[in-house]
């Protein structure tokens, strides 16, 4: 081999070993920022934007165990009449979709997405007790950078019109 073809293998060799321990880093980097949603929250309703639906239409609090391929959420809603109502659901963090029987009698098939930094997105669909289609949802929750603040921005459609919210919710 002449001095000229060492040089471009050497090179070549360095570059391809550069990038590989790059994208190591870039994965660990991600895998270290993936978010912990667990703890107590409680909706702030001075920073909430409830849209053109009621209070009611949002949990007041929820807690959330997320472990590393599944979270629990257990959230609290208020009815009209100001009473506590709540449900739980236990969603696998790959995608799949889940049933589960909400507190307003209502069947929720849901899927559930964390994503490699700060947020994770939901998306779900409302069925009455006749199967009818109520409404579809989409919910992007991110986290703050401290981990004390959860917005959570929801978009619903139903019957051709969108309903948009964004709500806040402070760790307990």
């Amino acid at each position: 081999m002449d001095f000229s073809f060492k040089m471009y293998l050497s090179k070549t060799i360095n570059v391809a070993a550069s990038i590989a321990i790059m994208i190591v880093v870039c994965q660990g980097v991600a895998q270290a920022q993936r978010a912990d949603f667990s703890g107590a929250w409680k909706l702030n309703r001075q920073k909430t934007n409830f849209g053109q639906l009621s209070e009611i239409s949002v949990p007041v609090q929820f807690s959330i165990d997320q472990k590393s391929d599944s979270i629990s959420i257990d959230r609290v809603t208020k009815n009209g009449q100001d009473e506590l109502h709540s449900y739980s659901e236990k969603l696998p963090l790959n995608g799949n979709t889940i049933e589960v029987m909400t507190n307003l009698y209502t069947k929720k098939i849901t899927s559930i997405h964390l994503l490699a930094d700060s947020q994770l997105t939901e998306v779900a669909q409302y069925v009455d007790y006749s199967d009818n289609v109520r409404y579809n949802g989409t919910e992007m929750w991110v986290l703050s950078n401290d981990g004390k603040v959860l917005t959570i921005t929801r978009d619903d459609k139903a019957n051709g019109l969108s309903y948009m919210r964004k709500m806040v919710y402070d760790r307990q």
